[in-house]
This record gives structure tokens, C-alpha cells and sequence, in this order.
């Protein structure tokens, strides 16, 4: 059986669900803890779709170009098309 995964303090993970909701109640517990999840995501992201670390010099262009390639990925991935 798989284990549970946790978070430091050794209390079960909260889904991303639960996460989003206690945005409202605490956003800087919320916040930190779905960054934790998903930084290295969007990074990932960030550098297939540029190529380059460069992307920090516009970070708003940036983040559009992601959010884009992430809704093109998504929608690929809902419609069963090949990438």
C-alpha cells in the first residue's frame, strides 16, 4: 500500500482543492504550499516552452506565453490529440 503523502509537519496533504479553498481562510499558508507543489512545474514549463533562462527579463510575457502553452497542452490532452 502506498503511503500518504504528508507535509513537514508530518499531517496528511491537502489536495489542491482543499488548498484553493483555504486561499480564502490563510493565503500565505495556502500559497506556499502550492507553490512548493507546482514551482518546479512551471519552471519546467517555462524553460520547454522559451529555451532559455532568459525569460526572467520579461516575466510578463512570460507568464502569458506559459499560461498559453499550458491551455494548448490541456486542451490537447482533452481532446486526445498527439503533441
Amino acid at each position: 500500500m502506498a503511503a500518504t503523502p504528508s507535509d513537514p509537519a508530518g499531517s496528511p496533504a491537502k489536495t489542491d482543492a482543499e488548498l484553493l479553498a483555504a486561499l480564502a481562510v490563510d493565503p500565505s499558508s495556502a500559497l506556499g504550499t502550492l507553490y512548493d507543489r507546482y514551482a518546479g512545474l512551471v519552471y519546467g514549463l517555462a524553460m520547454r516552452v522559451l529555451g532559455t533562462p532568459g525569460f526572467l527579463v520579461n516575466p510578463s510575457g512570460t507568464v502569458r506565453r506559459v499560461a498559453l502553452a499550458g491551455i494548448e497542452v490541456d486542451e490537447r490532452i482533452r481532446t486526445g490529440a498527439a503533441a
